[in-house]
């Protein structure tokens, strides 16, 4: 497994606590996991929103775990599963 669905989750198991009620908060690994992920790449919250192609203010509410909508799950989880990790980086097969 490469990319961001290869990097461990410190509190272990998969990111799948529902989300929160409308603007209210909830611990959940995949907020967690996309800071980690966005930080370890040097990159911004810009510059993941625009890779992700969602707005800066979307994907800093998915990191602090706000409620996300269907098409920004659909957006985010299409860009996770084609996001290229350490081997394709290596030339390395998928």
């Amino acid at each position: 497994m490469t990319g961001i669905a290869a990097m461990p989750i410190e509190s272990g198991g998969p990111a799948t606590a529902p989300l929160t009620t409308k603007g209210r908060q909830r611990e959940t690994h995949l907020g967690k996991m996309l800071a980690l992920y966005r930080t370890a790449n040097g990159w911004s919250v810009r510059d993941m929103a625009k890779l992700i192609g969602t707005s800066h203010a979307t994907l800093s509410r998915l990191e602090r775990n706000y409620e996300m909508s269907a098409t920004t799950l659909l957006k985010l989880w299409a860009w996770i599963l084609a996001a290229p990790g350490p081997a394709a980086e290596r030339g390395e097969g998928r």
